[in-house]
């Protein structure tokens, strides 16, 4: 990862990853959705890339869909989402919306899972965005959300997600973003904290972690306790370092703040 200012020939990219908690099944889910989700789309065309977690649907009377389709239909670009989960199951709630034409997508649902998520059918969601004219003016965007109680099964997602999505396509431009439910060892109260960031860095190698590889300092991205969940990893893919920011104070029409999670955002640097 190296940081620089535009050049002639680059393209930027403005990407946010913004993990939304929009449930229907969890308490710390606050009721109002509809309310949050149009804050959301009141501030999405400030980006051309937006990597969504947390907005789920659940397989049963189309739970769920009414609020995906409509942040879907305001976008009016492009847009990729999980496949549905099975009967009775909620899907990885993962959405990716795009200015520039996604090739191909791709879906997986992890194979471990702790019982207090048995009705969620969490994964990884890869696509493939074409940025320019040129065959090779292409690069791969994965958004996940991890386990949220258990570091064992993290890594075992993990493992999953690089196997499957990531290691295939290593070599080329990817990036990776979401909810890891991994604390950033700066801000991380316990040992066993920070040894886990270790091991995440370990698993996903050689992606890089934007704030490592830029000096950048960890700010909370999650209001309850204020650790640092979210992430951003780039392989083959420059970006402006400057430009990452924590956004801390996107609000619905009530005053509340969209979502329990911040948004993240950075420009990437592609060159043609």
């Amino acid at each position: 990862v190296r940081d620089q200012t535009p050049k002639m020939g680059d393209v930027k990219v403005s990407l946010l990853t913004q993990n939304m908690n929009v449930h229907y099944f969890v308490p710390h889910s606050y009721n109002n959705r509809e309310s949050r989700v149009k804050g959301l789309i009141s501030i999405l065309n400030q980006f051309d890339l937006i990597c969504l977690q947390e907005i789920f649907t659940f397989n049963l009377f189309g739970i769920g869909t009414e609020l995906r389709s409509e942040i879907i239909k305001s976008w009016e670009h492009h847009s990729a989402v999980s496949k549905a989960a099975p009967f009775l199951q909620q899907d990885t709630g993962l959405v990716i919306l795009s200015k520039y034409p996604i090739l191909e997508s791709k879906t997986i649902f992890y194979n471990d899972r702790n019982p207090k998520e048995m009705f969620s059918k969490k994964g990884a969601l890869r696509a493939k965005i074409k940025f320019g004219d040129n065959d090779e003016d292409y690069f791969y965007i994965i958004t996940t959300h991890l386990d949220a109680h258990v570091p064992h099964i993290r890594a075992k997602q993990l493992k999953q997600l690089m196997e499957e999505l990531a290691n295939p396509v290593i070599s080329e431009r990817v990036v990776l973003v979401g909810d890891f439910n991994v604390h950033c060892p700066s801000l991380a109260a316990k040992e066993d904290q920070k040894t886990e960031y270790a091991g995440l860095l370990q698993v996903l190698d050689p992606l890089q972690d934007l704030r490592q590889a830029g000096n950048i300092e960890s700010e909370p991205t999650y209001q309850d306790g204020n650790p640092c969940l979210d992430y951003i990893f780039l392989r083959n893919t420059e970006c402006d370092f400057n430009s990452f920011t924590v956004n801390k104070n996107w609000k619905d029409s009530e005053g509340i703040s969209i979502s329990d999670h911040y948004g993240l955002s950075v420009d990437l640097l592609l060159k043609r």
